[in-house]
Formats: C-alpha cells, structure tokens, sequence
C-alpha cells in the first residue's frame, strides 16, 4: 500500500483534532489487549496517554494495515510506533 507522507500528516491532523476535542477513546476491549496493558503495565492514565498521542509525528509512522475485524473491513489502521519507543528510552 502507498502512502503519502501528506497522507500520514493529514491523519494525523484529523487524529490530533479530534483528541483536542474529546472526540476520541483509546479502546480497552479483549481484542485490544496491548492498550489494556500500555495502561497497566506502564501506569499511565488518560492525560498521559492523551499527550503522548498528540505528540506523535510522521515520523512514528510505521506501517498501514487493513482492519480485519468484521464490519470493519473498509478501515485502514495507521500503525505508530510512539508509545513503543517512549517506554524503550
């Protein structure tokens, strides 16, 4: 898949505007487990989660994927790898 890094900043511009808004969740389900543990494992809340997101730049892109989940199939899942590097340092 070819994607822009007009692509990636136009997502995250979307993203970070819509976190500014409130307009977002970090999903904390049973097929979201790694979310499920960023917050327990690294005791982080929602503010800290909340600015490490808004910190995250083009440069932390990683990869596209395409959501498997059914009834989702039209989703593109933009990979970034921020929190992993933030906790690594």
């Amino acid at each position: 898949m070819d994607i822009t890094q007009n692509d990636i900043d136009v997502y995250l511009t979307e993203i970070k505007e819509a976190i500014q808004n409130n307009r977002y969740r970090i999903e904390r389900n049973p097929s979201r487990q790694d979310n499920i543990n960023l917050f327990l494992n690294y005791v982080i809340d929602e503010t800290m989660a909340k600015d490490i997101l808004l910190g995250l730049t083009a440069t932390d892109f990683s990869e596209v994927l395409k959501n498997k989940h059914r009834g989702y199939e039209h989703e593109m899942l933009y990979v970034l790898a921020r929190m992993l590097n933030f906790w690594k340092e």
